[in-house]
C-alpha cells in the first residue's frame, strides 16, 4: 500500500507546497508619514518649476502665419463661380504660396 501511495503523490498534479505558491510571501508595505509625503510633493513640485519655465518661454515664441488662398488659387470672382469651376475641372488644381 505504501507503494501506490509514493506513486501517487510522484504524479500529482497538485503544486508543492511553499509559501509562492500558496501567496504567503511578505508584501513591501511602505510607511507613508503625513511629512514624508510633503516632501515628496516638493520635490516633484520643485522639479517641475523649471519645465513649466521653459515650456512657457518657448510657447511664447511661436509665431502664427495665415495666409488665404482660396481667392488667390480658385480662378472666379465670387464664391459660387469658384465652385463651379471646381466641378467643372477633373482634377483638383495645384497652387504654390510663399508665406512671408
Amino acid at each position: 500500500m505504501s507503494a501506490t501511495l509514493d506513486t501517487a503523490e510522484k504524479h500529482s498534479k497538485k503544486p508543492k507546497y511553499t509559501k509562492l505558491t500558496q501567496q504567503e510571501l511578505p508584501a513591501c508595505k511602505a510607511s507613508l508619514t503625513p511629512i514624508s509625503v510633503i516632501c515628496i510633493f516638493t520635490i516633484i513640485g520643485a522639479a517641475f518649476i523649471p519645465i513649466g519655465y521653459f515650456c512657457l518661454k518657448a510657447s511664447q515664441q511661436v509665431v502664427e502665419a495665415s495666409q488665404r488662398y482660396d481667392d488667390i488659387c480658385l480662378p472666379g470672382a465670387t464664391a459660387p463661380e469658384q465652385e463651379q469651376n471646381l466641378l467643372q475641372v477633373q482634377h483638383i488644381p495645384s497652387c504654390t504660396l510663399a508665406l512671408y
